[in-house]
């Protein structure tokens, strides 16, 4: 409290430190008092002292109330930040399998009509991802090795395994070479 420059000699007026005095908050819900009677004696200032205080505490009589009511919501909403979070991060998850699924459903689609392996094919949609099999196909055209010219001479003269030049049946080694022997004494 101290003593404000203007005021008449011997009252008082409070004034707190952000400059507010209490004139100046009777227009904020009080009614203001009809009359200003000056303090005289240390025995009214101390009534009005206590009857100002007591006004004070009753504003804030539910402060311990309503700061624990604070503390719970921010640990409601601390819990429901943190379930909300949970929940997006699965629907993210959800989202991103289901993405790698159609993905390799696309590429095995593109690989089976392509006539190419799925694992080669590299591409986010149905167009990359046919450009990259066209891709492999003209490489593997292009680096194809030459096809294999079979001659009968290195054939064994187109016969088939076991099968015999005379028609018949293979003879074994020991009575193919008593036919040759057979045939060199003969002349043939």
């Amino acid at each position: 409290m101290c003593i404000k420059p203007g005021a008449v000699q011997g009252e008082a007026v409070e004034e707190h430190e952000s400059g507010i005095t209490p004139e100046s908050q009777e227009g904020e819900g009080r009614e203001p008092e009809s009359k200003f009677d000056p303090i005289t004696n240390q025995e009214e200032f101390d009534k009005r002292l206590a009857q100002r205080l007591g006004r004070e505490r009753a504003k804030f009589s539910d402060y311990d109330a309503l700061k624990a009511k604070a503390a719970k919501l921010d640990e409601i909403e601390a819990a429901n930040k943190s379930e909300l979070q949970k929940l997006s991060e699965r629907a993210d998850a959800a989202e991103k399998r289901a993405e790698k699924a159609e993905l390799e459903s696309l590429r095995a689609a593109v690989a089976s009509e392509k006539g190419v392996p799925a694992s080669s094919l590299i591409g986010r949609t149905r167009e990359e991802l046919e450009a990259g099999a066209d891709e492999l196909i003209a490489w593997r055209d292009k680096n194809a090795p030459p096809p294999k010219k079979v001659t009968t001479a290195t054939s064994g003269g187109g016969l088939k395994s076991g099968a015999a030049a005379n028609g018949g049946t293979a003879l074994s080694p020991k009575a193919h070479a008593a036919e040759q022997l057979r045939r060199m004494r003969a002349g043939n």
